[in-house]
Order: C-alpha cells, then sequence, then structure tokens
C-alpha cells in the first residue's frame, strides 16, 4: 500500500510538473526564478522523520542555476528540502532551525540555457548561506539584498542518472539519520568526488 501511494505520489508530481512547463511554453507563467510572479518550482510533499525533522519537499519544474542570479553556471538545482528540526525535539535550543538542502546536477558544460536536458553528475548536497552574512544582525543588510547567496556542500553523489522523487527523499533520510555524513566532507567538497554511491 505504501508503495503504491508513493508511486501515485511521484505521477501527481509529474503531471504537476508537466502542466506548469505547458503553461509556460505559452507565456502564461514564467519559470524564472528571480521573477516574483514565477513559478520556478512547486511544493510536493512532506515528510516527517519521527519526532526529529519536519521535511517539505519543493521540484523545480527545470533545471535551475543553484544562485538565481547566475546566467551562466555548471551548478543547477532540481529539489530542495526544507528539514525543521522540531522545537519539541530540542527545547533547550529555543527556537526551531530550518537547513536547505539540494538536488543539484553539476553540468559537463557552462550554459544559459536552463531548458537544456541535464547531461553531469547528480548530488545532494546542503546550502549553506553566504550573503547576506546570517551572522549580521544588521537588519538593512537584509532589505537591501535582492537575492541570497549559497554555497553548495555536496554530501551525496547519485551518479550520472536523474533520481526520482522519491529515491532522492529516501538518499536525504539516510543523510538526516547518519549525522557523519556532513561532518566528515569539507566545505568546499567537489561533487563530482562521491561519498557514498546510490544503489
Amino acid at each position: 500500500m505504501k508503495k503504491s501511494l508513493l508511486h501515485f505520489s511521484q505521477q501527481l508530481s509529474s503531471c504537476l510538473e508537466n502542466l506548469t512547463k505547458m503553461f509556460a511554453s505559452f507565456n502564461l507563467i514564467t519559470l524564472d526564478e528571480t521573477d516574483p510572479c514565477g513559478m520556478s518550482h512547486f511544493c510536493c510533499g512532506e515528510v516527517h522523520l519521527e519526532s526529529w525533522y519536519r521535511v517539505l519537499l519543493f521540484r523545480y519544474c527545470s533545471p535551475t542555476p543553484f544562485n538565481a542570479r547566475d546566467e551562466a553556471c555548471t551548478l543547477y538545482k532540481k529539489m530542495r528540502w526544507n528539514v525543521e528540526l522540531l522545537e519539541s525535539s530540542c527545547p533547550s535550543q529555543g527556537e526551531a532551525e530550518t537547513k536547505y538542502y539540494f538536488l543539484c546536477c553539476k553540468s559537463n558544460t557552462e550554459t544559459s540555457d536552463t531548458s537544456a536536458q541535464m547531461s553531469g553528475s547528480w548530488s545532494i548536497g546542503k546550502g549553506i548561506q553566504i550573503s547576506p552574512d546570517p551572522r549580521n544582525e544588521d537588519i538593512q543588510s537584509w532589505i537591501l539584498c535582492t537575492h541570497a547567496t549559497m554555497k553548495f556542500q555536496a554530501l551525496l553523489n547519485l551518479g550520472t542518472e536523474e533520481p526520482s522523487t522519491t529515491q532522492a527523499t529516501d538518499c536525504l533520510m539516510e543523510i538526516l539519520q547518519n549525522p557523519w555524513m556532513e561532518s566528515s566532507l569539507p566545505l568546499d567538497c567537489n561533487p563530482l568526488e562521491p561519498s557514498v554511491e546510490f544503489q
């Protein structure tokens, strides 16, 4: 029953993605992430990992530059997970904390055409915010920033085949349940250097 529901959920997600792309092809909407009215991505589910994490799943309709202002790049995101450490699981830390993980493709060539089929290495990693500095308490720096800049810390190499939403989320669950997969890697690790191979 669980596998059937997951398969059905995967089909619904694919249908919504294709429908959104069709609307974009008729110029009814835009998939540009920098457009406040754009529909670059959509929420496709929510997962709870015991009483520790609440995970929201988002899928990008087309491969999107990891940092939206990059006109030409080699790193594209296809999924994002907002991982919230529930306050009830760690009351001593006070306010709940949210971290961001991504499914990205390291393209073999630099391109500004995000509609092109991605060819490269897929990996899951954490988004580390660079600008504005999250430690900076000056609210003006946040107000004046049009788009936050993040760095991608690769954690799990998935090979050259794009995984499904379910497969990628299962891999993220493995990362969340094994903290050593994050602590054992440097911040500037290369997504092309595998840490754990996806089966």
